[in-house]
């Protein structure tokens, strides 16, 4: 349930729901916020978002619903990175990435 909270927190950071308009909520400007240095953030932190969110979702998936379970969500997430990979995705490898650790986390494990 906390992944899902965070997410919706990034999507709506993402879409300017948090404070993405120049102001905080409280109906007045704060200096220096604005929608340019809310996507600049995000442009930054998203690829380590992905790859951590991709590695604890397969992490999850293996400890609550066992090995098959995390092996096909695995393979799914592996599948849309090559092809992000493909064409290019700006954050296609961090998918990868996050399920490549997550896959020998739970090896090693």
């Amino acid at each position: 349930m906390p992944v899902v909270a965070l997410l919706a927190v990034v999507v709506a950071a993402a879409l300017g729901g948090c404070g993405g308009s120049g102001n905080s909520g409280t109906g007045v400007a704060v200096p220096g916020e604005s929608a340019a240095q809310w996507m600049r953030f995000l442009g930054e932190v998203s690829p380590g978002l992905l790859a951590t969110g991709s590695c604890v979702l397969v992490i999850l998936l293996f400890e609550r619903l066992g090995h098959v379970f995390a092996v096909v969500t695995a393979t799914v997430l592996m599948f849309v990175a090559a092809v992000g990979l493909l064409r290019r995705v700006p954050c296609a490898g961090a998918l990868a990435f996050g399920v490549i650790i997550a896959g020998l986390l739970i090896r090693v494990s």
